[in-house]
């Protein structure tokens, strides 16, 4: 089994970005060898990183206003196909049946613009019907490393 963490070095330590998926990684395969690889981040694609603000504050953002709205044992996944489901939906012709059929749109085949497009209307509905406020990805990343919750100063 393979799995990527990322980190950044602080004061000789590691400070990993998912401390919690490194924990279940490490409990899952005790006392099994282990090879680590360490090398520097590539710079990643517009469209990469607009994956990682989606699964990253935008999906943690959304399970806590589905939450607060009530909706019981809500996770990313879960979070993720209902969004799916509303902002990635389109209209596509059946030859076979001769009707007008709705589908959704995988996020891995989107263009940079449809991908885009489904991110800003996540955003304005978490920030106007589900009342959550969605932090900058800046914002976000400070708080994923240290735990705690910054603002950014401008």
């Amino acid at each position: 089994m393979e799995a990527i963490f990322t980190a950044i070095p602080m004061h000789g330590k590691l400070n990993f970005f998912n401390l919690y998926d490194l924990e279940r990684y490490c409990i899952q395969n005790e006392g099994i060898e282990i090879h680590v690889q360490m090398k520097h981040a590539a710079k990643l694609s517009e469209k990469m990183k607009m994956y990682k603000f989606l699964f990253g504050p935008v999906m943690d953002s959304a399970v806590r206003g589905f939450t607060r709205q009530g909706w019981e044992g809500m996770d990313k996944v879960k979070a993720r196909y209902k969004l799916q489901a509303e902002f990635a939906k389109e209209e596509m012709y059946n030859s076979k049946t001769g009707q007008v059929e709705i589908y959704l749109i995988d996020l891995s085949s989107m263009s940079k613009a449809r991908l885009l497009k489904f991110i800003q209307d996540c955003l304005l509905f978490i920030e106007t019907e589900l009342e959550t406020e969605v932090p900058d990805s800046e914002e976000y990343k400070a708080g994923r490393i240290s735990g705690r919750s910054y603002k950014k100063v401008k």
